[in-house]
């Protein structure tokens, strides 16, 4: 463990913020973005960005809360030449404490965790939920096979499915902040994320498409080639189910 401070992150971090997150898309998912993530970031209405220094003044974490309706959101980034120094247990404890302060019923924090030296970030606390990035080895190629009753899992068709996708992500994660446009070049347009329509999972029904999992395969220096699944969500309205995605 080193020591670490938490503290507001602000505009005179955003370069090393810029470096920190090209460095966590280099090592984990082969790809590092474009300067200007961190800038966007800290300017978003309502969000609380953090940093962990060290004692020299050393970015060696980000993360940012934004409450969306009754949920507190967390986004939580650890260099990785500083896994296993106690700097994500520290980002993550203050973004659980901002999220407190922000009256939200419920935590849902995302972060990078590919190695057994990231911290939990899923708390005994019953409010708090989690997600991190999921890898899992593509193993086969067979065509999909539904396992909810009245659901087909198809493949994303880019042209047609476009609106109607977006719109079900929408539903399922309510987020405003984000336009359509921009949501679209993320996750295909931008080279790096190294877009795959075959790997874009949707589930329908009678009311379109009501589920959805976004995956793309990358060659990671540590893993090999791994698939990583970027969004999976659920309309509400077809939640607790026991749907079994046919990855």
């Amino acid at each position: 463990m080193v020591p670490v401070e938490t503290r507001p992150a602000v505009a005179a971090d955003i370069a090393a913020i810029d470096a920190l997150l090209a460095a966590c898309g280099a090592a984990y998912l082969g790809n590092s973005r474009g300067a200007g993530e961190a800038a966007e970031r800290l300017g978003r209405p309502g969000t609380r960005p953090a940093v962990v220094i060290d004692g020299t003044g050393a970015v060696l974490g980000f993360g940012e809360t934004w409450r969306v309706g009754a949920e507190a959101r967390c986004f939580a980034r650890v260099h990785p030449a500083s896994t296993g120094a106690g700097v994500g247990s520290a980002l993550l404890d203050h973004l659980e404490a901002q999220a407190a302060d922000l009256g939200a019923d419920h935590v849902n924090v995302t972060q990078w965790a590919p190695t057994p030296r990231a911290p939990r970030c899923c708390r005994p606390a019953a409010t708090t939920r989690c997600g991190t990035s999921c890898g899992w080895s593509p193993t086969s190629t067979a065509s999909p096979t539904c396992h909810a009753p009245g659901v087909d899992f198809v493949r994303v068709d880019p042209v047609t499915d476009r609106p109607a996708l977006y719109a079900a992500w929408q539903a399922a994660f309510d987020d405003p902040a984000v336009d359509e446009a921009g949501w679209w070049h993320e996750r295909a347009v931008d080279p790096t994320v190294h877009f795959d329509p075959a790997l874009w999972l949707l589930a329908r029904a009678d009311d379109g498409i009501v589920g959805f999992a976004l995956a793309r395969i990358v060659d990671d220096r540590e893993h090999g080639t791994v698939g990583y699944i970027g969004d999976l969500g659920v309309r509400p309205a077809w939640r607790r189910r026991g749907w079994r995605w046919p990855y």
